[in-house]
């Protein structure tokens, strides 16, 4: 990193580039540093009139992008990104319960009276989605590690979406509950257990379609292979990680010698 101490900048300049600095991201901060030391040495070397508010807001925008950006590319697909969005998704849906409870108190209340048909309701659904899932990717060398991750993401996406789907359902048929009490609560138990089925299929469908070691989204998919070739050859579509850690293989035809999709760790796909 370039010294500050023996540039020919003002005090306020090199105090704005120290506090700068401190925003960037620690792989763009050298790079961040000598271009912004020689646009003030240039600046200040032509007697540029710059008012000092104005380059201290353009110097500290530039650092924030660049901050943004970081974190934009870090979790940009990550399982963190997923679970943050699904635990907004829930909180959003519990608003118009809370909207219609009028206080936190009758919210508790109606969240407490709701939890035995929650309860026995999501039980059969998550046993079915349990026996009935299968894992249609196969993964070879994969670590203790990075199983165990895998199924603590799940975890954690099962217990969002079996709560967010009963909320959504119970905004959907409040409005019949005062007209029909009985038939709304069978509308509303079926809603239920299909919304529940079909984000079930989701979870497992987002797992396999992410890196096996980090758990971000794959890339877009790209074709490898012929047509002709479906039976000599690997032919289908390949999921690179972007973060390079494998690609996962998709046959367009199941064989004998590729009958299902198949992650493969970096050091197979040299």
């Amino acid at each position: 990193m370039r010294s500050l101490s023996c540039s020919p900048l003002m005090p306020s300049d090199r105090a704005l580039i120290r506090y700068g600095q401190r925003v960037v991201p620690e792989s763009n901060r050298g790079e961040w540093v000598s271009h912004w030391h020689a646009e003030l040495c240039h600046l200040r070397g032509r007697g540029v009139a710059c008012g000092r508010h104005g380059l201290a807001f353009g110097l500290l925008l530039d650092a924030a992008w660049l901050r943004k950006e970081s974190w934009r590319h870090s979790f940009s697909g990550s399982a963190f990104l997923c679970l943050t969005i699904l635990a907004m998704l829930l909180s959003t849906a519990a608003l118009p319960v809370l909207i219609l409870a009028g206080n936190l108190k009758m919210f508790a209340t109606t969240i407490d009276s709701s939890m035995p048909s929650f309860v026995f309701g999501s039980l059969p659904i998550v046993i079915v989605s349990l026996f009935t899932a299968r894992t249609p990717v196969e993964v070879r060398a994969l670590s203790l590690r990075s199983r165990i991750k895998a199924c603590i993401f799940h975890a954690c996406k099962i217990a969002l979406l079996v709560p967010l789907t009963f909320l959504l359902c119970v905004d959907l048929f409040a409005p019949l509950h005062p007209l029909s009490s009985f038939p709304a609560f069978l509308l509303q138990s079926f809603a239920f257990a299909l919304f529940a089925l079909i984000a079930f299929h989701w979870a497992a469908l987002d797992c396999n379609l992410r890196c096996k070691h980090c758990l971000s989204s794959l890339a877009e998919p790209v074709r490898v292979g012929c047509p002709s070739h479906n039976f000599l050859q690997r032919n289908g579509f390949e999921l690179l990680c972007v973060k390079g850690h494998g690609l996962l293989s998709v046959p367009e035809i199941e064989t004998s010698s590729y009958s299902s999709r198949r992650w493969f760790p970096r050091n197979e796909t040299n």
